[in-house]
């Protein structure tokens, strides 16, 4: 299904993107939110109440979930902050759980039709459970791009250590190699 998928939006180095959902008192706010390119693949959380007063702020990495009941009606503001990031932007997706999946929304429109038969109801569960199968794949296809992609950027940092090791130990070699020479110069020099 279309509405299975998760939102990805990139967030600039020292950067904040938002997004936006309405929520009624005694609701849980529930989502996954997944960090599937840059850096360490670490982001930060800030959830803001309707009136604009700090829910929660926490450091989450690749994977995380969230999940809480709210206590005011209204938008709430789910903001993803690359602030401990100065070069490398990061791309973010969140997916919406609970009664704000988009799919639940239309199985919902689909269902208010009072003389549901049991045909009927048995295809909304199966097209409810084919969906739900759906999102899993989804979202193992895009933990294994993340594996991916850190796999080639622990691979390029051993690269790039494995290179400054190399170019230290040729100058502590060329450093030594002098020295000794200066060892010999100076003994031939005193006749020994």
């Amino acid at each position: 299904s279309i509405f299975a998928k998760p939102v990805f939006i990139e967030v600039a180095p020292g950067g904040e993107e938002c997004y936006y959902e309405e929520y009624t008192s005694e609701e849980t706010m529930e989502f996954l939110y997944v960090v599937k390119r840059g850096g360490q693949h670490d982001i930060e959380l800030k959830i803001y109440t309707p009136s604009n007063t700090l829910l929660i702020q926490k450091v989450g990495s690749k994977y995380d979930r969230f999940k809480q009941q709210v206590n005011q009606n209204g938008v709430y503001k789910i903001c993803f902050n690359n602030g401990m990031s100065r070069w490398t932007s990061k791309i973010v997706g969140i997916d919406l759980l609970g009664s704000h999946r988009p799919e639940i929304e239309h199985y919902n429109q689909l269902t208010k039709k009072r003389h549901l038969n049991t045909m009927e109801r048995t295809i909304y569960n199966i097209g409810a459970k084919i969906d739900a199968i759906g999102r899993l794949q989804s979202l193992s296809t895009d933990m294994e791009e993340t594996y991916e992609d850190t796999i080639i950027s622990a691979a390029n940092a051993a690269s790039y250590v494995t290179m400054l090791e190399l170019s230290v130990v040729l100058i502590v070699y060329i450093y030594q190699i002098r020295t000794i020479r200066s060892w010999f110069k100076r003994a031939s020099k005193y006749g020994i």
